[in-house]
Protein backbone atom coordinates (compact mmCIF):
# COMPACT_ATOMS: atom_id res chain seq x y z
CA UNK A 1 0.00 0.00 0.00
CA UNK A 2 1.28 3.79 -0.89
CA UNK A 3 1.98 5.89 1.65
CA UNK A 4 2.86 9.98 2.08
CA UNK A 5 5.82 11.57 2.66
CA UNK A 6 6.20 15.25 3.29
CA UNK A 7 9.29 16.81 2.18
CA UNK A 8 10.31 20.09 2.36
CA UNK A 9 12.40 21.63 -0.42
CA UNK A 10 15.36 23.30 1.51
CA UNK A 11 18.11 20.68 1.67
CA UNK A 12 21.31 21.81 2.75
CA UNK A 13 18.96 25.21 3.88
CA UNK A 14 18.79 26.47 0.44
CA UNK A 15 15.39 26.79 -1.46
CA UNK A 16 15.62 24.18 -4.23
CA UNK A 17 11.78 23.50 -5.29
CA UNK A 18 12.49 25.27 -8.90
CA UNK A 19 15.71 22.29 -8.73
CA UNK A 20 13.30 19.26 -7.67
CA UNK A 21 10.68 20.55 -10.14
CA UNK A 22 12.66 20.68 -13.17
CA UNK A 23 15.08 17.77 -12.46
CA UNK A 24 11.61 15.41 -11.46
CA UNK A 25 13.16 14.96 -7.99
CA UNK A 26 13.13 15.21 -4.66
CA UNK A 27 16.51 15.24 -2.03
CA UNK A 28 17.93 15.87 1.37
CA UNK A 29 20.74 17.31 2.30
CA UNK A 30 23.58 16.31 4.49
CA UNK A 31 26.35 15.85 1.85
CA UNK A 32 29.25 15.84 4.14
CA UNK A 33 27.63 12.04 4.29
CA UNK A 34 28.43 9.94 1.50
CA UNK A 35 26.42 7.48 -0.03
CA UNK A 36 23.65 5.39 1.98
CA UNK A 37 22.83 2.67 -0.74
CA UNK A 38 22.49 -0.49 1.04
CA UNK A 39 23.08 1.14 4.84
CA UNK A 40 20.29 0.07 7.60
CA UNK A 41 19.44 2.35 10.12
CA UNK A 42 21.93 1.47 12.70
CA UNK A 43 24.32 2.08 9.71
CA UNK A 44 22.82 5.15 9.61
CA UNK A 45 23.27 6.14 13.03
CA UNK A 46 27.07 5.44 12.99
CA UNK A 47 27.66 7.72 10.10
CA UNK A 48 25.64 10.66 11.53
CA UNK A 49 27.25 9.96 15.25
CA UNK A 50 30.58 11.02 13.78
CA UNK A 51 29.15 14.18 11.51
CA UNK A 52 31.06 17.07 11.65
CA UNK A 53 27.79 19.23 13.31
CA UNK A 54 28.33 17.11 16.47
CA UNK A 55 24.63 16.36 16.88
CA UNK A 56 23.30 16.09 20.49
CA UNK A 57 21.16 13.32 21.60
CA UNK A 58 17.58 14.79 20.13
CA UNK A 59 19.48 16.68 17.05
CA UNK A 60 20.93 13.00 16.51
CA UNK A 61 17.69 11.90 16.77
CA UNK A 62 15.67 14.10 14.14
CA UNK A 63 18.83 13.97 11.54
CA UNK A 64 18.35 9.29 11.93
CA UNK A 65 14.56 10.19 11.09
CA UNK A 66 15.03 12.46 8.32
CA UNK A 67 17.74 10.19 6.58
CA UNK A 68 16.73 6.83 7.21
CA UNK A 69 12.71 7.79 6.36
CA UNK A 70 14.63 9.36 3.21
CA UNK A 71 16.90 6.11 2.16
CA UNK A 72 15.03 3.26 3.73
CA UNK A 73 11.32 3.56 4.16
CA UNK A 74 9.92 5.99 0.97
CA UNK A 75 9.14 3.05 -1.35
CA UNK A 76 8.43 3.71 -5.33
CA UNK A 77 4.91 4.59 -5.57
CA UNK A 78 4.49 6.24 -2.62
CA UNK A 79 3.52 9.69 -2.69
CA UNK A 80 5.11 13.18 -1.91
CA UNK A 81 3.68 16.11 -0.83
CA UNK A 82 5.19 19.42 -1.12
CA UNK A 83 4.26 22.46 0.87
CA UNK A 84 5.64 25.46 -0.39
CA UNK A 85 4.79 28.98 0.67
CA UNK A 86 0.96 29.14 -0.53
CA UNK A 87 1.31 26.09 -2.55
CA UNK A 88 1.07 22.31 -2.25
CA UNK A 89 2.70 20.49 -4.70
CA UNK A 90 1.81 16.59 -5.18
CA UNK A 91 4.28 13.57 -6.29
CA UNK A 92 4.73 10.22 -7.13
CA UNK A 93 8.12 8.24 -6.41
CA UNK A 94 9.56 6.47 -9.18
CA UNK A 95 12.84 5.10 -8.40
CA UNK A 96 15.13 3.85 -5.25
CA UNK A 97 17.43 6.12 -3.40
CA UNK A 98 20.66 7.53 -5.38
CA UNK A 99 23.66 9.71 -4.60
CA UNK A 100 24.06 11.66 -7.35
CA UNK A 101 27.66 12.83 -6.90
CA UNK A 102 27.13 15.79 -9.30
CA UNK A 103 24.91 17.77 -6.55
CA UNK A 104 27.70 17.52 -3.22
CA UNK A 105 28.78 20.49 -3.75
CA UNK A 106 25.58 21.93 -4.31
CA UNK A 107 24.42 20.41 -1.01
CA UNK A 108 21.73 17.96 -2.03
CA UNK A 109 23.12 14.81 -2.99
CA UNK A 110 20.62 12.34 -1.54
CA UNK A 111 17.98 12.21 -3.90
CA UNK A 112 14.94 10.27 -5.62
CA UNK A 113 13.38 10.62 -9.12
CA UNK A 114 9.66 11.44 -9.13
CA UNK A 115 6.73 12.22 -11.17
CA UNK A 116 5.05 15.32 -10.65
CA UNK A 117 1.06 15.09 -10.23
CA UNK A 118 -0.90 17.66 -11.87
Amino acid sequence: MAKAWLIRPFPHDIDRLSNFKSDNIIAIGWPEVSSLVGKDKNEIREILRNHPKNYSPSQLGAALATVNIFVNEISKEDFIVVPYEDDIYFAKVTSDYFFETTKISDGYPHQRKIEWLK
